[in-house]
């Protein structure tokens, strides 16, 4: 089965990589020996049914095969005569393509001579499962996308990291730290602390939570100038080949998160109120509150006595504790733009262990 084993590949390159068809039905079409080829499938039950043809496909052979694909009565398996001297093939995977099924057909443009009916279903089936397999990646790759998106709303910093410490994946909040090498860098996609010290740790615990010594543990790095230290933590998973683990990096620099639509969904807080909340988060005192708002200070602390009732604390530190809790979400990041790849901020300074 010549075919089987010559047109595998290309139908597989095309499942996983974000490529049309077109390259899998030339190869397919000039190793059974059609003159043309077309695929027609639909590889979700919501969507529509697509089509792609061969190079060598006109106008006439792709329309008769949408004709047969969306007919509900064309057989699983036929052929159609063009003219004296050619017909068109096809096998399908569903009689009708009309009710949310996935749907698979494939279809030759061949001439009178022999033609191995027998290798053309085997490209069928490789197609049929080609198909799917583009499904199945397609959902894995938007499942992979939203996580990107949730890790980017975290305020600390993501990484993971393989036992070299290569850094895989990191969110947005984890590439601001970077950026900044006032501690940790990137060395050839390598996480780096800035101190040899700091470097042997973070790879030692690494190490002892990929091997299931130490999940959980912390791990300080030094800052330049004596700013306070990024803390690190390593967890993996419970189960399964552990091979990567995750660094959550918690930056003590990170300024305050507001939240003022969930304040005002889960306190349900006056626009005054949101902006005192604010305030207290951000470390205002009363005057600048009401300094900034151009009203009396005898009217924030009235609001503020107000808010604490909703909020059910006494105190302004209270205050800036629960509205602080309440927000677990960075700053809103538009996940639409071009992620930086780990060579457009790789730092070269930095200790390698």
């Amino acid at each position: 089965m010549l075919a089987k084993h010559v047109g595998l590949g290309h139908w597989m390159d095309a499942a996983i990589q974000p490529c049309d068809w077109e390259t899998a039905l030339s190869a397919s079409a000039a190793t059974l020996g059609a003159k043309a080829m077309c695929l027609a499938w639909r590889d979700s039950p919501a969507g529509s049914v697509a089509f792609c043809d061969d190079q060598t496909a006109s106008r006439e052979f792709s329309a008769a095969c949408k004709q047969i694909a969306l007919d509900p009565n064309s057989e699983l398996a036929g052929e159609k005569r063009v003219d004296a001297h050619t017909k068109i093939i096809w096998i399908l995977s569903h009689r009708d393509c009309r009710h949310g099924q996935r749907y698979v057909a494939l279809f030759a443009l061949v001439g009178d001579g022999p033609f191995d009916h027998a290798e053309f279903a085997a490209v069928a089936s490789i197609a049929q499962s080609a198909v799917a397999a583009r499904g199945r990646v397609e959902v894995l790759r938007a499942a992979s996308a939203l996580k990107a998106a949730a890790l980017d709303q975290l305020p600390c910093g993501v990484a993971i990291v393989d036992a070299q410490m290569r850094v895989e994946e990191m969110n947005e909040a984890c590439r601001s730290i970077l950026r900044r090498a006032d501690g940790l860098s990137l060395h050839q996609d390598r996480l780096a602390c800035r101190g040899a010290h700091d470097q042997a740790s973070l790879a030692r615990v690494v190490n002892d939570t990929l091997l299931g010594v130490a999940g959980g543990a912390v791990v300080r790095v030094a800052r330049s100038g004596g700013d306070k230290p990024y803390v690190i933590r390593a967890i993996t998973s419970r189960s399964g080949r552990k091979t990567s683990c995750v660094l959550m990096i918690v930056d003590p620099d990170e300024a305050p998160r507001m939240g003022s639509e969930i304040w005002r969904a889960m306190f349900d807080l006056t626009e005054c109120e949101l902006i005192i909340a604010e305030g207290l988060v951000c470390g205002r005192k009363i005057n600048d509150i009401a300094q900034q708002r151009g009203v009396s200070v005898e009217t924030v602390r009235t609001q503020i006595k107000r808010m604490f009732e909703r909020l059910h604390v006494s105190s302004q530190a209270e205050a800036a504790v629960r509205l602080s809790r309440a927000v677990p979400f960075g700053p809103h990041v538009h996940t639409g733009e071009r992620r930086e790849p780990l060579a457009a901020i790789e730092l070269t300074s930095g200790a390698i262990g």
